[in-house]
């Protein structure tokens, strides 16, 4: 039982963690998703004619780092698309520099702003798409922990009805007109048993509905923590069918109740 706590607190550990990562990789991204919204509010002005006063050297080095900087950032199941979109962004200002030297090329500047105005955008949805990914694989991680906690307090409830049905809670010294009481209670612990075991099942199922869809959202989250917690929680199965070997012992051995007191006392009035 030391050991089955020790794995779920493991994993309930790693799943925190995870969750921890997931909202500084939300907040990163937020703040990337800024940057390039302010350089397509900037890119836009100067082609309207809005921002005619704009430093053209200033807005391509600002330009310049801010692509730089998103370069190294992870952008998670999008990092390949969003690269690309990096790189073409690279390009575009690239070429645009020895235009600036010339005002009659003023209409294929406005051409190439345009273009590095869309790869913008779509680097946006990129990381748009890495944004919802991210929160959607946070949630069901919050809720793959919830559901590992819920777990771990039924093994404690089921060791605690186990150690309830000690033998001396039979071989008791009371009258035999106090059996029927105990056959009760042992009727009402069997019940709540089969009721966690129950509860096993269904939070079974529902941890294999979420393994499926955490498995075609995010590869990386299968590999490093939905595999190893849904692992655990194929031995929690197998533990609950060692369970319901009890119960079933317990329900066979019941019948029983009366011939064990009687031969305690025995026992007892033999000494």
């Amino acid at each position: 039982q030391e050991l089955e706590t020790l794995n779920l607190n493991q994993v309930r550990s790693s799943s925190v963690k995870l969750s921890i990562n997931s909202k500084a990789l939300l907040a990163q991204i937020h703040g990337i998703k800024g940057n390039a919204e302010n350089v397509i509010a900037t890119l836009q002005d100067y082609i309207t004619g809005r921002a005619p006063r704009v430093n053209h050297e200033v807005a391509q080095l600002e330009a310049f780092q801010t692509v730089n900087s998103m370069k190294g950032v992870d952008f998670g199941i999008a990092q390949s698309e969003a690269q690309d979109e990096l790189d073409l962004s690279l390009e575009a200002l690239e070429s645009i520099e020895p235009l600036m030297l010339f005002p009659s090329s003023r209409d294929e500047l406005s051409k190439r702003f345009d273009a590095l105005k869309e790869n913008y955008k779509d680097l946006l949805r990129y990381i748009e798409n890495a944004r919802k990914n991210t929160e959607l694989a946070e949630e069901m991680t919050s809720t793959g922990t919830a559901l590992l906690v819920k777990s771990q307090r039924d093994l404690e409830a089921v060791e605690n009805a186990t150690i309830d049905l000690d033998v001396d809670r039979l071989m008791t010294d009371d009258k035999i007109s106090e059996v029927n009481h105990v056959h009760t209670e042992i009727d009402q612990v069997l019940q709540m048993i089969e009721d966690i075991l129950r509860d096993f099942r269904n939070t079974t199922k529902e941890l294999e509905i979420r393994e499926n869809s955490l498995f075609d959202l995010v590869p990386l989250y299968r590999a490093q923590y939905a595999q190893p917690a849904f692992d655990h929680v194929e031995m929690l199965k197998n533990l609950a069918g060692d369970y319901q070997g009890v119960v079933n012992s317990i329900e066979r051995s019941g019948s029983e109740h009366l011939k064990a007191v009687t031969a305690y006392q025995r026992i007892h009035d033999g000494f």
